[in-house]
């Protein structure tokens, strides 16, 4: 549970996310790189496929889908994006060998699907910083309650 937050590695993705306006949040960096916002998109569409394995509904991917814009603001693409975690969370507490059926034929666990949300999460959370550092944007301004 603790890798889906970065722990020992980096930054928690929650709180790589806080502090950034929605004009920023949809802003490129630099000539053709990905704006947050995409780079969110593109992590949610894969904890949700990941979530739907887990959950016993393995969603059919269509190639390049997974970077298409959902209409959502980015307020709302990080509330889906936490709520993902939380649920990855509550699986992670039970039984992580449980097997999954990816396509017929081929299988893996809970377990796996977890550490390999993690992973990619970890891999563009990293560019989602660098983007976020080069809109001078980071680090995250302090959250007051």
């Amino acid at each position: 549970m603790k890798l889906l937050h970065g722990v020992h590695i980096h930054v928690d993705p929650l709180k790589a996310l806080e502090g950034l306006p929605e004009d920023q949040a949809t802003a490129e960096p630099w000539p053709e790189a990905r704006s947050p916002h995409q780079l969110l998109t593109h992590m949610v569409y894969w904890q949700d496929y990941s979530l739907a394995l887990i959950e016993g509904a393995p969603p059919q991917h269509e190639e390049g889908r997974d970077w298409e814009p959902t209409g959502e603001t980015w307020r709302e693409l990080t509330n889906r994006f936490k709520s993902g975690l939380e649920s990855l969370e509550r699986h992670a507490s039970g039984k992580l060998d449980r097997r999954l059926e990816v396509a017929e034929g081929t299988y893996t666990t809970v377990a796996a699907e977890i550490m390999e949300v993690a992973q990619h999460n970890s891999y563009h959370l990293g560019q989602l910083v660098q983007a976020r550092k080069a809109l001078g944007s980071w680090p995250p301004e302090p959250v007051h309650a």
